[in-house]
């Protein structure tokens, strides 16, 4: 029954000069500083929008009704009467979880419960899907500078599957196991499958350069690289779009404009994804930003985490845009008080969704690795794994983990250690590198203006001396020797035994590396060596040296490595044309 008719919006008439007053004369507090004041103030469009929004209340018509409505995640019994007393029901994520059904959204919650299940259930206890099964039997690249089909093997395409039956997950390999190959069979299959407009392929910019923008140009896939905003519009639908993370940053705003174009029909294929381990970095709030709603998300990495657990809880965020595949199944969550002590306390968000940004990261923390206090004072994590079970739970449904000899079957390399004694000269720079480096250290450190963080940094740069004295103490000063240090004439020794092989050597710092390579080409002077420092070689130019390597014989490839790790160029030349890894280290 019908209880009101038309009626005029001549009462809110005043409202409405009101506001439009109040935004013709605002002015700028004196104590408000721009930025601010740009956020704060009534726009133009503000205007228009209120006035809007009155004049479509005009002619406005109640009724005496209630019906069920859906906002967002919730369901509400809304009031169509004068009144408008709505009374709130439950959300989508009770529903789910209840297997409860609400009229008339029993189709949407049916069809997100199948999602929600199947999302759930654990790789290993996955099936292989037929459809997808034929698509990547029948699947093949070809690479035109090889002259080669390459294929997928079974245990790639059996991972590739079971990833492709989820609209999320993380595939962890080890370098050489296949992460591209499966990512890109991966891209194809969406792109012909899922009804998506776009695949973007988002990377740190070596794993863009040196892999993605030469296999797709090699492969001759239909691709575009985003080097600049104007390359946006140049996108075309069923296209794979490849770009770099701080091209990701510059270009934030439009390519967050760009995927809601799209109705965020878009697969996400992130390589090397513990890029984004720190949680307030600008790369992670870049990709967050982006891409957190796209259809279909897939990590690729040789490791999620580098130090601790907590380095996952950005990437699981992406994937899950803290819905209810990310739910919080902990019951209890562990702090540790400003006396070291360590508190248990329940969990507020026990069987809900993890929050967003800091509060969720904290909650992850909090229970599964909480910050410990050290004697002096500071905080740190340890390895300890706390509700271990629930956190296998949630790994074991996201992430698919094998090693270069699981996927390939194969053992085409070894690690060897060597250890080498010091000698008296050695050894004596080494004591003197412990118990005066207060003298030495004004020669290689520049010393902080502030005295706090000077002394924060006096323990982290004793330990890179002592590593720089175990690498080559000849260049430090105040070695006497006249003899090659022990470490470098080892390793002419090894390169003596490989008179007729390639060899590979990698290095910490810079300066080691030119000092290996003096060594190396007075002692081998028939032998044809290529040096790598690092940054300044471009990513052609490294790809150049591999090339004149592979045509040599016998060359030795001296490289620069950062981060304890050989880089990937260098190890995946070591894994594919060498014998074995020799880590040499003191004794």
């Amino acid at each position: 029954m019908l209880l009101s008719t038309e009626y005029t919006i001549n009462d809110k008439f005043g409202k409405c000069e009101s506001y439009l007053q109040e935004y013709l004369t605002q002015k700028q507090p004196e104590k408000m500083p721009y930025p601010e004041w740009e956020k704060t103030k009534i726009k133009e469009h503000d205007v228009i929008k209120y006035l809007k929004k009155t004049i479509s209340s005009a002619n406005k018509i109640y009724r005496n009704e209630k019906r069920v409505v859906k906002n967002n995640y919730s369901f509400y019994l809304k009031d169509y009467s004068e009144n408008e007393q709505h009374e709130p029901i439950t959300n989508i994520n009770a529903c789910i979880l209840s297997k409860d059904s609400i009229e008339p959204y029993n189709k949407l919650i049916r069809r997100k419960t199948r999602e929600y299940q199947r999302q759930s259930l654990k790789f290993d206890d996955m099936s292989i899907d037929s459809k997808i099964k034929e698509f990547l039997k029948d699947w093949s690249v070809h690479s035109k500078s090889e002259w080669d089909t390459k294929k997928l093997t079974d245990v790639q395409a059996a991972d590739t599957n079971k990833l492709l039956q989820k609209r999320y997950g993380v595939l962890q390999y080890s370098m050489g196991a296949g992460k591209t190959l499966c990512g890109l069979a991966m891209a194809q299959y969406q792109l012909v499958n899922a009804g998506i407009k776009n695949v973007f392929i988002v990377g740190t910019a070596i794993a863009i350069n040196n892999t993605w923008d030469v296999v797709l140009e090699d492969y001759d896939i239909d691709y575009i690289r985003i080097n600049k905003l104007s390359d946006l519009p140049k996108i075309r639908d069923k296209q794979i779009v490849i770009i770099t993370l701080d091209m990701v940053i510059k270009l934030q705003k439009w390519l967050k404009e760009f995927v809601k174009m799209k109705c965020q029909k878009i697969m996400l294929l992130f390589d090397e994804s513990d890029s984004i381990s720190n949680p307030f970095s600008k790369r992670t709030k870049a990709m967050l930003s982006i891409f957190r709603k796209c259809r279909y998300k897939y990590l690729t990495t040789g490791t999620t985490t580098r130090n601790n657990i907590c380095e996952i809880a950005p990437q699981l965020e992406l994937l899950y845009n803290n819905s209810i595949n990310y739910l919080s199944n902990c019951r209890y969550v562990f702090y540790t008080n400003k006396d070291g002590d360590e508190i248990t306390e329940y969990n507020d968000y026990y069987c809900q969704p993890i929050p967003a940004y800091r509060k969720g990261y904290d909650l992850f923390a909090a229970s599964h690795l909480p910050k410990k206090i050290t004697v002096f004072g500071i905080e740190q994590k340890t390895q300890d794994i706390y509700n271990s079970a629930e956190l296998k739970e949630l790994l074991d449904k996201t992430v698919i983990t094998k090693n270069f000899e699981e996927v390939t079957g194969k053992k085409i390399y070894e690690i060897n250690q060597i250890t080498v004694p010091f000698n008296s000269e050695e050894k004596r720079l080494y004591k003197l590198a412990i118990d005066e480096f207060e003298s030495m250290r004004r020669l290689y450190f520049t010393k902080q203006e502030n005295s706090r963080k000077d002394s924060m940094l006096k323990i982290l740069q004793q330990l890179i001396l002592l590593l720089k004295v175990c690498a080559d103490p000849s260049g430090i000063n105040g070695y006497n020797s006249q003899g090659n240090p022990t470490k470098i004439t080892k390793t002419l020794e090894l390169l003596q035994d490989w008179e007729n092989e390639r060899a590979a050597i990698g290095v910490m710092h810079v300066s080691v590396c030119k000092s290996y390579e003096k060594y190396i080409r007075a002692e081998f002077p028939n032998r044809p060596v290529f040096v790598i420092t690092g940054g300044e070689a471009a990513f052609k130019k490294r790809r150049d040296i591999i090339k004149q390597l592979e045509q040599t014989e016998n060359g030795i490839l001296i490289q620069r490595s950062k981060h304890f790790q050989l880089q990937p160029i260098l190890i995946l030349w070591i894994k594919f044309y060498c014998r074995s890894f020799i880590t040499i280290t003191p004794r």
